[in-house]
């Protein structure tokens, strides 16, 4: 007896390949699977972002996704491109009015773009591109004005800013980027931040967050 059919892991498998055709085939021969979602990633929207499938994004838009849908925890397509280092992708999502929601460590793009070069090296989950793209994609978040002085708090982050995490992960040009867009260019209190940061940094001893509430303070 054959194995029955798997929709939703064909349109897994068409997103990943960016197959827009078979995306659209999927959805009108299983149309209960258009509006599907996975709580602890999203929607296809999030998976096509963290995959670079722009064809299947501009479909998923142009067809009503929304474009600031959240997962579980908050976090909207424009995190999840972020994270996964997809810069083409971030550039879109801005352009189409995606929000820089900073409520939360796991809803903030630049906490997510820092984080997730910890899996740039890794054989199934690193996109692709160049890990110098996080630096641009950095810079495209904070171009658009993504608040980058925010601080958490909570039982594994210690009054926690950008300027510290990105130091945490050894990103150091994305550490002096953010120090530079503080401080606007002032070298001796770009240098007193990354010293701040360094501290902090020595302070906090689980650099990825947790699903908990995080807030700010």
């Amino acid at each position: 007896m054959p194995d029955p059919v798997k929709p939703h892991a064909l349109v897994w498998q068409a997103v990943r390949e960016d197959d827009v055709d078979q995306v659209k085939r999927l959805f009108k021969e299983y149309p209960e699977i258009r509006e599907w979602t996975l709580p602890a990633f999203g929607t296809w929207l999030h998976y096509a972002s963290g995959h670079g499938a722009m064809a299947v994004l501009e479909y998923l838009v142009a067809t009503g996704t929304d474009v600031n849908a959240k997962n579980r925890d908050g976090a909207t397509p424009l995190e999840e491109a972020a994270a996964r280092n997809q810069l083409r992708v971030v550039d879109r999502l801005l352009s189409l009015g995606a929000n820089l929601n900073v409520d939360t460590p796991l809803t903030n793009a630049l906490f997510g773009c820092i984080a997730g070069s910890a899996m740039d090296g890794h054989p199934v989950h690193q996109s692709g591109n160049s890990p110098s793209d996080r630096l641009k994609i950095a810079r495209r978040l904070l171009d658009a004005g993504l608040d980058p002085t925010v601080r958490y708090d909570s039982d594994t982050m210690k009054q926690m800013d950008s300027v510290a995490f990105a130091w945490m992960f050894g990103l150091r040009d994305i550490a002096r980027l953010i120090a530079d867009r503080i401080t606007h260019g002032d070298a001796a209190q770009i240098e007193a931040l990354l010293l701040a940061a360094e501290e902090t940094a020595e302070h906090n001893t689980e650099p990825v967050p947790k699903d908990e509430d995080y807030r700010p303070s």
